[in-house]
């Protein structure tokens, strides 16, 4: 397709459900949480892109927005590696194009060597756990030391830092600064106080509360098959009646925190702690359902991580924490009602 392609109103295409194409381009407009269609006679323009080009994103960090800080380089170099050229669909309001949403083809008889600028189905209950520890080795394997060094916040780790025992389901204390641990980023609720206790050789051996926030249950869980053994959540690691000054010990370097855990699982989307984990223990709201048009394996993309990561409609973006958390972290999961997403 070489030239845009008007589909009609948005009037036009809400009323046109038995059309697939049409109920793909309604789903890909309404799903998107930064954008609103504003009126019935907007009219709905087509136009295609190489899956690659929109798959550049710049660095917020970055005002110039250069191609030295963003993924464009290195998605070019992917793509030209390629035996075929992958294209997205994208749909958008001609006279707002920033009201404008994707839609992409699934690597569906697609060479596994090929699928990476193509779509993939989501299961909507379940999280793709496996993917998830791909990633992880990707970032091993690839990236090195670069997504392992802490950064200058790193030098001051509490020193009788507190972590979850996945496996024995007990706060403990880090025997090492270097001990590898998981960190939890949510929205807080009323959540159980750890009742300090001691072993009999004196060392502090906290069993954890009978019932624990669901979110938090999701993450011990998540650890355990992301096959790591510690923990730290802010509401069961800092003790919140330990003395205030040994408190705010802990409060002040929980930049320290984020920023030498191995990675941070974000539960972005919950209200509060007792929300559970998006593809854990609840099912997420999102699914783009795919359709078979000519032959064609199609699906409304999900909104990208830059979009969702400064976007007002998850409330974990509302916590005063979440900026820093966000940037001291070397690798994060992003948890959403729309999907998982990786940034490390």
């Amino acid at each position: 397709m070489t030239q845009n392609i008007r589909l009609g109103t948005w009037e036009e295409i809400l009323q046109s459900q038995y059309c697939p194409f049409c109920r793909l381009v309604a789903s890909a407009l309404i799903a998107n949480p930064n954008r609103s269609l504003r009126y019935l006679d907007d009219q709905i323009i087509l136009s295609n892109n190489a899956s690659w080009e929109l798959g550049v994103e710049q660095s917020p960090y970055d005002k110039l927005n250069s191609d030295t800080y963003s993924n464009k380089l290195d998605l070019r170099s992917t793509a030209k590696q390629h035996q075929d050229v992958a294209y997205r669909l994208v749909v958008y309001v001609k006279d707002a194009p920033e009201v404008r949403s994707c839609i992409q083809y699934l690597a569906h008889g697609v060479r596994k060597e090929d699928q990476q600028f193509f779509g993939r189905p989501l299961d909507r209950e379940k999280v793709d756990t496996y993917l998830l520890k791909k990633w992880l080795r990707l970032c091993e394997d690839w990236h090195g030391d670069v997504c392992e060094q802490d950064g200058v916040s790193g030098q001051n780790l509490p020193t009788k830092l507190r972590l979850i025992d996945v496996e024995e389901r007990t706060i403990v204390k880090a025997l090492t600064a270097r001990v590898q641990y998981l960190t939890l980023s949510y929205v807080w609720g009323e959540d159980d106080i750890a009742d300090i206790r001691f072993s009999p050789t004196g060392e502090e051996l906290t069993p954890l509360p009978d019932h624990l926030p669901q979110t938090i249950e999701d993450a011990i869980s998540l650890t355990l098959t992301l096959g790591f053994r510690y923990l730290w959540v802010d509401a069961l690691c800092i003790i919140q009646d330990d003395p205030t000054e040994t408190k705010n010990l802990h409060l002040e370097r929980m930049d320290a925190v984020y920023n030498c855990s191995t990675l941070t699982i974000a539960a972005a989307s919950g209200l509060h702690a007792d929300s559970g984990i998006p593809g854990i223990s609840v099912p997420r709201k999102h699914s783009p359902r795919p359709e078979i048009i000519q032959g064609m394996h199609l699906a409304a993309m999900s909104p990208s991580f830059t979009e969702l990561e400064n976007s007002q409609s998850l409330i974990w973006n509302t916590r005063g924490w979440t900026f820093q958390e966000k940037i001291l972290a070397k690798r994060i999961l992003l948890f959403t009602d729309y999907q998982v997403y990786y940034r490390c």
